[in-house]
């Protein structure tokens, strides 16, 4: 009777640890999480989509990810109109001189049609202020040459002065033959150093 009762105890403590090891908790390892147990024994992964290599990998320090666009679009410039403010827009695009006849300051047709084009973009721009050079070739005096170019560049102020351009937005002045643009001494270069130029100044 005694050995019967030892070999149901014995039974009864080889089923209670079976029992035990079915029971016992499965844990799983996940990439970049580390072990973890059955939270998503219900089918719904609470990690699913998580990668330590995807997308919140590449995440920049300021929460921005690898590649997005985060800046402004710059291809306008630094503001409209501000690269026609400059020298070298007003000389390509308008014209900056005229030229003048051997010892004269009278503005001629071609020199006018320029100068009205100068208006139309001083008026278009009146923050912008321009000082008027006079200048002559190389032929007479220093002194005759200095008035000479003084006499053109007051021609040009007059002119555009007279289509509504303030006298306050425009000096003169008066280089005579001190700053050519052609250094021959033949009928060409003399034509192109008669001139008279308007410098943008601001």
């Amino acid at each position: 009777m005694l050995k019967k009762l030892c070999l149901v105890f014995m039974l009864l403590l080889t089923f209670s640890a079976c029992k035990y090891d079915d029971a016992e908790v499965t844990t799983t390892n996940v990439p970049g999480i580390g072990r973890r147990g059955p939270e998503s024994v219900s089918g719904v992964d609470q990690y699913a989509g998580v990668d330590d290599g995807g997308d919140l990998a590449n995440l920049n320090s300021d929460g921005n990810s690898d590649g997005a666009n985060t800046g402004d679009d710059n291809g306008s410039g630094d503001g409209a109109g501000a690269g026609t403010e400059t020298q070298d827009y007003f000389a390509s695009h308008i014209g900056d001189r005229i030229f003048f006849a051997l010892d004269s300051s009278n503005i001629s047709s071609e020199g006018q049609a320029i100068l009205n084009r100068q208006v139309g973009y001083l008026k278009q721009h009146p923050n912008i202020k321009v000082t008027i050079e006079g200048h002559a070739d190389e032929r007479g005096t220093r002194e005759y040459n200095l008035a000479l170019g003084d006499r053109r560049s007051i021609s040009i102020k007059n002119y555009l002065t007279a289509q509504g351009i303030g006298e306050n937005r425009i000096q003169t002045i008066s280089y005579g033959k001190e700053k050519p643009v052609k250094f021959s001494s033949d009928d060409t270069s003399y034509g192109e150093n008669r001139r008279g130029v308007t410098v943008i100044s601001k």
